[in-house]
């Protein structure tokens, strides 16, 4: 992340130098690839941001990934486990493209969403994924399934790219 001044000059304030970089780690402590790819700045000055982190194992696989940073850069650490999230669904491979704030302070992010073959390859068959977690992080169970929804429009790269709530609370992902 990187905050500016109206000027363009980097935001001192903020984190390091006005950026931050955050890593993300695997079971082995192991740093992994990740990439922001959406941020929403909440009403308390929070910011939060959806993306995705990817496996250094065989398989590449990639999962969605949040974290929400205080106004002043550093994790907010009464969110996920230490300002982080990565949602491991098993053997897929899920990408975080699109991030919303519900009014209630719920978090639904839109992507894609495929499957890891026998032969340890990601699926070409790529479907939209929307997935809805509680304002501290945890997948919202009451959301689809388990929190997630996968949608296929066809047997080819389906990925939601911007998702927004209409005023009727419901949910609009597009791709």
């Amino acid at each position: 992340l990187a905050r500016y001044h109206a000027d363009g000059q980097f935001d001192l304030s903020f984190g390091e130098g006005g950026k931050v970089h955050t890593e993300f780690f695997d079971d082995f402590g192991n740093v992994q690839h990740a990439a922001a790819s959406s941020v929403v700045l909440q009403g308390d000055g929070k910011i939060l941001v959806a993306g995705h982190v990817q496996r250094d194992d065989q398989t590449k696989r990639r999962n969605v990934i949040l974290a929400r940073y205080l106004p002043d850069g550093s994790l907010d650490p009464r969110f996920g486990t230490g300002g982080r999230v990565d949602t491991d669904l098993g053997r897929v491979d899920d990408v975080g493209n699109a991030l919303l704030l519900q009014p209630d302070g719920k978090i639904v992010v839109g992507g894609n969403h495929s499957t890891i073959g026998a032969f340890e390859t990601v699926s070409d068959n790529r479907n939209f994924l929307v997935q809805r977690y509680h304002p501290n992080g945890t997948l919202d169970p009451a959301f689809g399934s388990a929190g997630s929804v996968v949608t296929e429009f066809s047997p080819g790269l389906d990925a939601a790219s911007s998702i927004l709530q209409q005023a009727d609370a419901r949910l609009v992902a597009a791709g």
